[in-house]
């Protein structure tokens, strides 16, 4: 994203606008502008970019806030620049898509101030959301940027400067993906230009320690984002293949929380390239915060990075489909995991209940024949206790082995000795046989 694009960042307050001579003499250009005041009305500068300066201002005719971004004076008159600045507008309107902010408006102000208006974005970039998001919520970022961007490859659009800083998710947890300068609709001819000038025939500008160049008057991209292809500034050798690249590289950086060629402060831009173009980059096992990273992910990242195009995902669509079927296939495992837990929890409950309910088992036979015991203990029992002792006999006849056997063993000298009393524990001794397993 160019520098000064605030507006993606967060809108400022009109009282804290502390503007220069400059920004002051700039308004009062605009004040002389009928054709921009007939509908809007400017109330600040709050960015500026490249090639471009962007105000904030009042829409007149639909009565609400706007932002408009306004060719700068010095690259009114170069065709390439202008004709790319309306290419954005174009772009931008062309595409309707969630993840894409709208264009309202594309119009000049007298004969060489070109516009287009936009909403206010207020939100945080990629790259602040790294310092406050857990990994399963930078994948969900991910894996929508990459359905934006697969959108666009679909409507044969390629990005060309994909970045954190142009990644945002705004006050309404919308994912955006940013800045379309450098957009090129793969159906139209681009010139190819000339391989890669010499330092002096480039200029740059930064943003926080992310450099942006400019070949000729030509914006190239961003060279920590750039696929080898794209250093060698052929405008023909960029394809879907190089945006997939640059998702790579965010995908490294939501994984393990680093840049997978360079270090974060290099500033060199031609160490940059040569580095992207010549370093393998590491897969360890674990990744930001500890985290252990999925096989599947580290391969998708892999290819995405390939220095080779023809051996990447083709285009974000297919990595859209690669990410779809990685996490249908994660919620699946998760799924079959979740109902392995439930059947195993059901397995150990029913364990528990079979063995509590065996263990109350057992105490109740040894209680009830070790009362058998005492009934028949007596010299002369009476016929309510030996009517007692025959149902505990039958009701406990299937579990009549969980009893000791010194009291069973008691129970059949006593029950064969009533017998020959005249007493009838035919029954009794035949369960107390089986039952007990005893001779």
């Amino acid at each position: 994203m160019e520098e000064g694009q605030t507006i993606y960042h967060k809108e400022l307050a009109e009282d804290d606008f502390h503007s220069s001579s400059q920004d002051h003499d700039y308004l009062d250009v605009f004040d002389t502008l009928p054709e921009l005041n007939d509908r809007y009305r400017v109330r600040k500068i709050i960015g500026r970019g490249g090639n471009s300066t962007i105000v904030k201002a009042r829409d007149l005719q639909l009565g609400r806030s706007v932002a408009l971004k306004i060719l700068k004076d010095q690259y009114k008159k170069k065709v390439k620049v202008s004709q790319r600045f309306i290419n954005e507008a174009l772009i931008m309107a062309y595409m309707q898509h969630p993840g894409i902010i709208p264009v309202y408006n594309l119009g000049k102000i007298g004969n060489n101030d070109v516009f287009y208006s936009m909403p206010i974005i207020t939100g945080k970039t990629l790259r602040e959301l790294y310092e406050d998001h857990n990994l399963k919520d930078l994948l969900k970022i991910f894996k929508t940027t990459c359905h934006t961007l697969a959108y666009a490859h679909e409507h044969n659009i390629i990005h060309r400067d994909i970045k954190p800083e142009n990644i945002m998710m705004d006050e309404y947890q919308r994912v955006l993906l940013l800045d379309w300068g450098l957009a090129r609709n793969l159906n139209e001819q681009e010139p190819q230009h000339d391989p890669m000038p010499e330092e002096k025939e480039m200029s740059r500008f930064e943003d926080k320690g992310d450099i942006r160049l400019t070949m000729n008057g030509e914006i190239s991209g961003t060279p920590a984002y750039m696929a080898p292809e794209q250093t060698l500034g052929l405008g023909r050798s960029t394809s879907r293949g190089t945006d997939v690249f640059a998702m790579g590289i965010i995908l490294y950086e939501i994984l393990y929380g680093t840049h997978p060629f360079t270090r974060e402060d290099s500033t060199n831009f031609r160490q940059i390239f040569n580095e992207i173009k010549n370093t393998t980059p590491h897969f360890p096992k674990r990744g930001r915060g500890g985290s252990l990273i999925h096989p599947s992910l580290v391969k998708i990242c892999r290819r995405c990075l390939d220095k080779i195009p023809d051996q990447r995902y083709q285009d974000a669509i297919h990595l859209s489909e690669e990410l779809d079927s990685f996490h249908k296939k994660i919620k699946k495992n998760a799924l079959i995991k979740a109902l392995l837990l439930i059947c195993l929890f059901a397995l150990c409950s029913s364990v528990t209940i079979f063995l509590y309910l065996n263990n109350y088992k057992t105490e109740v036979v040894k209680k009830d024949i070790q009362m058998c015991c005492m009934m028949l203990n007596r010299t002369k029992p009476s016929e309510e206790a030996l009517n007692a002792v025959r149902l505990k006999l039958q009701m406990h006849k299937n579990d009549l082995h969980k009893a000791d056997k010194k009291n069973l063993k008691f129970i059949v000298g006593r029950l064969q000795d009533l017998k020959s009393r005249g007493h009838q524990f035919e029954s009794s001794l035949e369960i107390l046989q089986k039952g007990a397993l005893l001779p």
